[in-house]
């Protein structure tokens, strides 16, 4: 990362990098962890918030589970997909990289 700041404007921003890495990190955790809890309300699941037994329809689970199963395939193939869509746009393609490798190790 540092050796991409340096090459663009001449200074080393590898702690602010490193800053902006778990600040990024923490909130994924935090959302991906409230995600989790949204995909459960939404399916139905629905649980006694003092013992943390299931207290919906047991008739429900099979239905549950299917749509729990959808959810979980489509939310890594959404993002996977505006991962590829980031990734066609990033500026560093294999010929920026040699000419960064080149400049910097002079």
């Amino acid at each position: 990362m540092s050796s991409g700041t340096i090459y663009k404007n001449g200074k080393d921003r590898s702690g602010l990098c490193n800053a902006v890495n778990r600040f990024i990190s923490k909130a994924q955790s935090a959302i991906g962890t409230s995600v989790i809890g949204f995909v459960l309300v939404a399916i139905g699941y629905v649980v006694d918030s003092e013992t943390g037994d299931f207290i919906g329809e047991l008739s429900n689970m099979p239905v549950m589970l299917n749509w729990f199963v959808v959810i979980m395939g489509l939310i890594p193939f959404v993002l996977g997909m505006i991962a590829w869509l980031i990734l066609g746009k990033y500026p560093i393609n294999n010929e920026v990289r040699a000419k960064m490798r080149e400049k910097l190790s002079k």
